[in-house]
């Protein structure tokens, strides 16, 4: 097989994979989604700010377990014999930081005055080492390039989620069911992962190989941990300035978002991993040759496609939150219009771990997240005595200013331009115009506005959607080429089969 065809093949198995990602994504938010649903129809706006509160600590500590296990084994070049080594001290890390976690949890328990903390806090520790081992078994099947086999098992956990979380809602156990769920997912996610990628655990007996993965996991593992603080500032200061209903009503406005955020963040993630690794074996003796080229499509589409859905949220945001959880949370509407705007402008930058890792500039992570941490930090502690509105345009004014600097990072140490992306992306304007303008003509007409206000925002938002596709088709030639290229091919594979 030549060179190119090789390379086209690679190109094919990445994009099966990233299309697989995307709908694995969309089937968890939407199952996500649905536990909200319930959990916030159960309980009320405070009870839901202490889960989010204790969920936010133990994420913290879910990072610190997963360290860089995972993105260690997607960008390694080990031999597959080596990878349960790997996976083992993942398993060594999560036991630790479950014990920890569980530890915090009975000490500090009496503290605190708020029933079930205790149990709360344990269940969601005790989670932690199935996370960790499930995320360097996801890295196993990247580096393996079985993404389609990654995202099932992911789906798996969801469904048994879902289903645990139900359960204990109807059993009465109230907000502690979000924790069965939760440890729930991590065990089948865990399992299914490990018994897809075919890797057992096993004793590490190279110490080079320890060493090596301990030298770059300290540089991720701090990114980490700084980024989640910076994604979850907003709920520990709203917690410290307002209250547990402010974090309640915040934290629910921020879920919504982060469901779709995730939905286009997944896949991006994923898939710069693989192409951008692609992309620089395909450049030798030059790491970064080849991703300005890359990045000039794939930036592209990704905008191309995230646009529509968070402008459609920005707009129609209050009704949505509305319709899925009711009017008692009618006060997160307006947060939820500035947040998604807030994502939108966030979404470019979840590749920047696997790019600037590609790069062979993973020390330059922790200092960036630092840097990108505290100037979250600072605009939402500038704006947290104004309220939860304000505080969600601060986290908007911060991730306007992160995107410039690390744009100009990227350029920098990644030979990505993004003058030239953003550019390339013009054709978006006329699309919203229209998409917009429809939106205007709707609401004047009064069409839809009878309806539930969850129908309201399918049906208008779908129709923004529908006027903006084609312009983009229409516009963009390159992108409608590449469409029509593996429709092609997917077709005459359908064929031959």
């Amino acid at each position: 097989m030549s060179k190119s065809h090789r390379t086209s093949a690679k190109s094919a198995s990445a994009l099966r994979g990233g299309s697989w990602t995307l709908v694995s994504r969309v089937v968890i938010q939407a199952i996500q989604l649905v536990v909200f649903i319930v959990v916030a129809r159960w309980v009320d706006p405070a009870a839901f700010g202490v889960f989010a509160l204790v969920a936010a600590c133990v994420v913290i500590l879910e990072q610190l377990s997963m360290a860089g296990w995972a993105e260690y084994i997607m960008q390694s070049e080990t031999a597959e014999e080596k990878m349960g080594s790997a996976v083992s001290i993942a398993v060594v890390s999560g036991c630790a930081a479950s014990v920890l976690g569980v530890a915090i949890a009975v000490l500090a328990g009496p503290l605190f005055d708020t029933p079930d903390l205790v149990l709360l806090a344990a269940f969601m520790s005790i989670r932690v080492v199935f996370s960790a081992t499930a995320a360097a078994y996801a890295g196993v099947l990247n580096w393996q390039d079985r993404l389609e086999s990654a995202a099932v098992c992911a789906v798996l956990g969801e469904v048994t989620s879902l289903v645990v979380s139900i359960w204990g809602l109807l059993a009465g156990y109230g907000i502690l069911a979000l924790a069965f769920g939760r440890v729930a997912h991590g065990v089948t996610w865990a399992l299914s992962a490990g018994i897809s990628a075919g890797i057992r655990p096993q004793l590490p007996t190279d110490v080079s190989l320890i060493k090596d993965m301990v030298g770059f996991s300290r540089h991720i593992i701090l990114t980490k941990v700084l980024f989640n603080l910076r994604l979850h500032a907003s709920t520990f200061i709203i917690g410290g300035f307002v209250g547990p209903t402010a974090v309640g009503l915040f934290r629910a406005a921020q879920r919504v978002i982060s469901g779709f955020e995730e939905i286009f963040s997944e896949p991006v993630r994923v898939l710069s991993w693989s192409l951008f690794r692609k992309a620089r074996e395909s450049e030798e003796g030059n790491r970064i040759g080849k991703f300005d080229e890359l990045s000039q499509t794939f930036f592209r589409v990704q905008l191309y496609c995230a646009t529509p859905v968070f402008v459609v949220i920005a707009i129609l945001g209050q009704d949505l939150i509305v319709g899925l959880v009711g009017d008692e949370w009618a006060a997160a509407g307006p947060v939820v219009q500035i947040l998604a705007l807030a994502g939108l402008v966030r979404l470019p930058n979840h590749a920047s771990i696997p790019v600037l890792s590609l790069a062979g500039r993973a020390d330059l992570l922790p200092r960036i997240i630092l840097l990108f941490s505290m100037i979250t930090v600072s605009c939402i502690l500038i704006a947290a005595s104004y309220g939860i509105v304000a505080i969600a345009l601060s986290e908007l004014a911060a991730a306007l200013i992160v995107f410039a600097i690390n744009a100009y990072i990227l350029k920098r140490f990644a030979n990505i331009h993004w003058t030239r992306i953003l550019k390339g992306c013009w054709r978006i304007l006329p699309a919203l115009g229209l998409a917009v303008a429809g939106h205007l003509f709707a609401v004047r007409m009064e069409i839809a506005q009878e309806l539930p206000a969850l129908l309201r925002v399918l049906i208008l938002g779908s129709a923004m959607v529908a006027l903006y596709t084609p312009v983009i088709l229409v516009l963009d030639g390159t992108i409608r080429r590449m469409l029509t290229s593996q429709f092609r091919k997917d077709r005459s594979t359908s064929t031959k089969d």
